[in-house]
């Protein structure tokens, strides 16, 4: 979630907590039947989705966001797909840097790793 320190930093971790928890119903309400939503820490996280291309895993990407502005809230979204023989944690590592790309850029987008 974008700027969420400022959140817990200014109206305390109570209210962040609402927020967040906002925030994962809305965005769990933009995934299809079937997709998992995991919280990973903090204001991450991570959507385990099953696609054949990558067109498709950014629309569901661009969902996520739409759902989140309908929050009063933006969010930063980095994709990967999983190469073949690559571990989930290094699927997961290239979606992290996807992310600190559009927040590098000021949030509130989706960014695909490259393949």
């Amino acid at each position: 979630m974008d700027g969420f320190k400022n959140v817990n930093d200014t109206y305390g971790h109570q209210a962040g907590d609402r927020l967040l928890v906002g925030l994962a119903r809305a965005l769990e309400g933009a995934l299809r039947q079937g997709d998992e939503l995991y919280r990973i820490g903090g204001d991450e996280f991570v959507a385990v989705i099953e696609v054949s291309r990558p067109d498709e895993a950014v629309r569901i990407a661009e969902r996520l966001t739409e759902a989140a502005r309908r929050t009063g809230r933006t969010i930063s979204v980095g994709v990967a797909l999983p190469r073949p023989g690559e571990s989930p944690e290094l699927t997961l590592r290239r979606a992290d840097q996807a992310l600190y790309t559009v927040k590098r850029h000021g949030g509130d987008g989706v960014r695909l790793a490259a393949a």
